[in-house]
């Protein structure tokens, strides 16, 4: 049945036949009907009756067993639409196996869908494309709405993870009006997965960090580095600060309260390394002044931190 099937879709896409003509024919493959056969035993021609054998016991009777669902290849073939099969065909999927078709059936790729993908330019798509967009709820007005926003040339791959990502055009737009104007789809996904606060870039180009790359936003947003942390640091008028520190004091616990302290106690050739170490050997504002005073009060902030850790102290 298969292949009668695959040659009417044939037909219906080189415009032999109409799809109304189609459906009939895929409708009449069905319907045969079963002819049944009397089997009698000849003698040089002639039908005899043989002589009836004695009837058997008796067997007790099969336990029926319940109707369960179809699975497989009956199942796909009792569920194929062929009205289903001869719309795609009318379009120009009329070469597809029958279990192509099913997944198309099942994930509803229709007809009128592919229309609609095709007049945005969105030719030949391969089933595993199509299925793939129509899980992930790829409507047509979603790829509008990138285009208006200048991303033409999409790939299927790049729609595919950023509808998995839940990336909106919408996000582009917040992005837009915080100055990242010019973000790829991969910076697009990276800034979502990791729930970047689109607000920080805008903070933090307030207090100067104007040029930050997507990869610098990225940590920021993963480490926890807050405007708040930004400000206290750059009150220390660090000689070689930069995002990577900020991104590093974040991670080791270095917090606003605890640059306060620092400033307070005006260490001399303090750098934004001295500030991290602090924090990953544990020094407190306390421990440091304490040190301080011990050591006569004329020290750096690299010697404190080498006499904490070798406990001279």
């Amino acid at each position: 049945m298969s292949e009668e099937r695959n040659k009417i879709l044939k037909m219906v896409a080189q415009g032999t036949i109409t799809a109304d003509e189609a459906m009939m024919l895929l409708d009449a493959l069905g319907s045969g009907e079963v002819e049944t056969a009397v089997e009698t035993e000849t003698w040089f021609g002639s039908p005899f009756t043989t002589t009836p054998k004695p009837p058997r016991a008796p067997r007790p009777p099969k336990v029926p067993t319940p109707p369960g669902p179809l699975s497989g290849r009956r199942f796909r073939e009792n569920r194929l639409s062929p009205a289903f099969a001869a719309a795609l065909a009318e379009i120009g999927y009329g070469d597809l196996s029958d279990d192509e078709v099913w997944r198309l059936q099942k994930h509803r790729v229709t007809a009128a869908y592919l229309r609609q993908l095709k007049e945005l330019g969105l030719e030949n798509l391969s089933v595993e494309d199509l299925v793939k967009f129509r899980i992930h709820n790829i409507q047509p007005e979603y790829i509008k709405a990138f285009r208006d926003l200048g991303y033409n040339d999409l790939t299927r791959k790049q729609l595919v993870k950023l509808a998995i990502h839940n990336v909106r055009p919408e996000y582009v737009q917040q992005a837009r009006e915080t100055g990242l104007k010019y973000l790829t789809a991969e910076e697009l996904i990276k800034l979502h997965i990791h729930n970047v606060d689109l607000s920080l870039v805008k903070e933090a180009a307030n207090l100067g960090l104007t040029d930050l790359a997507v990869k610098e936003i990225v940590q920021f947003g993963i480490h926890g580095v807050k405007p708040k942390l930004i400000k206290a640091v750059q009150a220390l008028n660090l000689p070689d600060l930069s995002p990577a520190h900020l991104t590093q004091m974040a991670i080791h616990g270095v917090t606003a309260e605890f640059v306060h302290g620092v400033v307070e106690l005006d260490l001399p050739e303090l750098t934004a390394r001295d500030l991290i170490q602090m924090a990953i050997h544990g020094l407190s504002v306390d421990k440091m002044r304490q040190i301080r005073q011990d050591s006569g009060g004329d020290i750096t902030a690299a010697e404190l931190i080498a006499l904490h850790i070798k406990g001279n102290l």
